[in-house]
């Protein structure tokens, strides 16, 4: 991804044969004061927008780039206003193995983890 991420995905298989993302948020992003992160993390949704329109539809990433993106548009309001704890992981369900791609993911289901 980038080297200046302020989070680290992490995919992973359930036990009940689903997958997840898991996000944990870097160190430094998280010593950043609240305005810091806010400007950090609007910085890294851009990028990551400017990364998805750069690849062909063909590409394979774009599809996992997209996923990132999604969650992490739906996460920044809630970062920003200090409703997320920054400390602990986050998971993401992803939905079966060899599936087709889950649906959008509610916010609300981020952030209970």
């Amino acid at each position: 991804m980038h080297d200046n991420a302020p989070i680290k995905f992490t995919l992973a298989d359930t036990d009940k044969g689903e997958r997840a993302l898991i996000l944990m948020f870097e160190d430094d992003f998280r010593l950043l004061s609240s305005a810091q992160q806010e400007t950090a993390f609007s910085d890294y949704i851009q990028q990551l927008k400017k990364d998805l329109t750069a690849l062909a539809d063909t590409d394979p990433n774009k599809s996992g780039i997209a996923v990132i993106f999604q969650v992490c548009s739906e996460l920044a309001p809630h970062i920003i206003n200090g409703e997320v704890p920054l400390d602990r992981p986050i998971t993401v369900e992803l939905g079966q193995l060899g599936a087709a791609p889950a649906p959008s993911v509610p916010i609300i289901d981020l952030t209970q983890h």
